[in-house]
């Protein structure tokens, strides 16, 4: 085994990478054998990922596309907006798409993991909830006007703290979900973030924080290496595309969403200018969903052998109005 410090090689990188990725699976799977109701438990409409300390995608298990990729976000602004407030034993949740979720009923909870006295990694389990509370159940109002008519947003909240939950924090997020079952879902995302922090804690006890931070480095330059090394393939070119959905839910016709891909050397550019700005649509998209699926589609297409982390993201340049 490594030594903390010691140069990294090749072979122990990819070690912790592939422990990184069955330590998501292992969390996705808690979430499916312990949550109280189907949407969590029978749909599988989940996915975990691994963050660095700066918020980088690390490594992450199979599930909806925008799951892989959006989870980055929202642990992105809690360590902007936390800073040196995470302490090792926390547990934080967050639904906001304004900060960087799907919708509101896409709740995100994350556990940091500490070592050296530093923030090395976090592990993170996203699912989609059946309810949010707002105007209607289920979390899904056509007729909203605005996204407090849609539901309840928690930007940040920590759900335990230090390793003690905060017993207010469960009650009031209780008691702005209609269904019974809310809590338990929500302990057993909890219970699949405290279980990630324990193995990544392990796999730094076993390898020293630097080495599995020079893990995360070398795994997120080889994807991007490699995805570059696919586009710089292609032909350079402007390809653009339209599509169009018959109507939103309010009734207004023909949503159309264009699309402009450049293909420039090595690099993306992915422009979604030009499409429906109608403001009384009611089909928008959060930027955090437009990402998850762009870049979903984008990887979709390349050698499947690539690890899916921060490194796509590095090679397209995304415009979204």
């Amino acid at each position: 085994m490594a030594e903390a410090g010691a140069a990294l090689d090749t072979v122990t990188a990819e070690v912790i990478r592939s422990a990184m990725e069955t330590i998501c699976f292992e969390m996705a799977t808690y979430v499916s054998r312990t949550a109280t109701t189907p949407i969590l438990n029978q749909s599988n409409e989940r996915n975990a990922t691994i963050l660095d300390a700066r918020g980088r995608l690390a490594a992450l298990s199979v599930g909806i596309p925008q799951f892989m990729l959006s989870s980055t976000l929202p642990v992105r602004f809690a360590l902007e907006f936390l800073g040196d407030e995470l302490y090792p034993g926390d547990v934080l949740v967050a639904n906001d798409p304004y900060h960087g979720g799907g919708h509101l009923p896409d709740f995100n909870v994350f556990a940091p993991v500490f070592a050296d006295g530093r923030l090395v990694l976090l592990a993170s389990i996203q699912c989609h909830h059946g309810d949010t509370g707002g105007a209607l159940a289920g979390g899904y109002n056509v007729f909203a006007k605005d996204i407090w008519s849609e539901g309840t947003r928690y930007p940040l909240l920590k759900i335990i703290e230090a390793g003690r939950e905060r017993r207010d924090v469960v009650l009031t997020m209780r008691a702005n979900n209609r269904l019974p079952g809310f809590v338990g879902d929500l302990r057993s995302q909890v219970g699949a973030a405290q279980l990630g922090a324990r193995r990544l804690g392990d796999v730094i006890d076993a390898y020293g924080a630097t080495t599995v931070e020079a893990a995360v480095d070398w795994t997120i330059n080889d994807a991007h290496r490699r995805f570059a090394g696919e586009i710089e393939a292609w032909p350079d070119g402007r390809y653009e595309a339209d599509v169009y959905v018959d109507a939103d839910p309010a009734g207004h016709e023909d949503i159309h969403v264009h699309v402009a891909v450049t293909v420039e050397g090595d690099r993306l550019i992915v422009d979604f200018a030009g499409s429906d700005d109608r403001p009384e649509i009611q089909a928008w998209s959060t930027f955090g969903n437009t990402r998850g699926y762009t870049i979903a589609q984008l990887a979709s297409l390349v050698d499947p052998s690539i690890p899916k982390n921060e490194g796509f993201f590095d090679c397209v340049e995304l415009r979204v109005p």
